[in-house]
């Protein structure tokens, strides 16, 4: 992508460094992880989980979404986001620590996503 093209809410695509979006700068680099940490200690993926921002439609904030594990943040900052992303892993970690009777069909789906890209714990 060049910085001529105009972005469109929405739209993925690789990034290496910030983009300007009418008065700030957004970096929509993938971001990259490899643990989390949970109040049951640190979880590490078997491969690293990569998700590439997507500018909202308001052009205002940015967002990670992976339906596999029901990730869907969005805030302001790269720094926000990636907060609001380990917030969000270690909801679902504490999340897929219930038993299969108490999660809706998509909890569980999530669960067992959630579970397998890990590594043992």
């Amino acid at each position: 992508m060049s910085f001529s093209q105009t972005i469109q809410p929405h739209q993925q695509f690789q990034m290496d460094s910030p983009v300007q979006v009418e008065d700030h700068l957004l970096d929509l680099r993938e971001i990259l992880v490899e643990s989390f940490d949970t109040d049951d200690g640190t979880i590490t993926f078997k491969e690293p989980l990569v998700l590439a921002p997507i500018l909202a439609e308001s052009c205002q904030v940015i967002m990670l979404q992976d339906e596999r594990l029901g990730i869907n943040v969005t805030a302001k900052t790269r720094k926000e986001l990636k907060k609001e992303l380990y917030a969000a892993l270690k909801m679902l970690w504490k999340q897929s620590q219930l038993p299969d009777e108490k999660l809706d069909k998509a909890s569980q789906e999530q669960k067992k996503n959630l579970l397998a890209a890990v590594e043992e714990f």
